[in-house]
């Protein structure tokens, strides 16, 4: 019975070289029942088992992140918010949150409706809607 190292590298090898053929039991027992050929396959198969779960590991923390941002509704289109400002002392700020940004809303004193109305059209931003300013405290 011949080690199953070559006692020299330049000398020819006289047995499979598999890596666990470099002992003179596993030699033995590998090449005497063929079973490396069975290890070899469970290896195989277990190494495709180990990376198909971290495909699907990978694959399903990406749809839950995905699924999360398709669904997280940052604001809500065609909505309106009303506030009762009859308590609000004219000249006064409110400050409330709608669609999740802050908004302030500030009761006009008369004098500021009359100065508004006053204007010219010329200095409205927005000369499309047509704006409506009431009479500020109800007089």
């Amino acid at each position: 019975m011949t080690s199953s190292r070559p006692s020299n590298f330049g000398d020819p090898i006289d047995t499979k070289t598999k890596a666990d053929n470099w002992f003179d039991e596993n030699r033995l027992w590998n090449e005497e029942n063929r079973d490396y050929e069975i290890k070899r396959a469970q290896m195989y198969m277990m190494q495709g088992f180990i990376i198909s779960s971290y495909v699907i590991g990978i694959k399903t923390i990406i749809t839950v992140i995905y699924n999360q941002m398709i669904t997280r509704t940052r604001y809500i289109r065609d909505s309106y918010k009303e506030l009762d400002i009859s308590e609000l002392p004219p000249g006064e700020c409110l400050q409330t949150a709608w669609n999740g940004e802050l908004i302030f809303i500030r009761r006009l004193t008369v004098s500021e409706v009359r100065e508004s109305n006053a204007l010219p059209t010329t200095t409205l931003l927005d000369k499309e809607s047509v704006v409506t300013l009431s009479d500020a405290g109800g007089t």
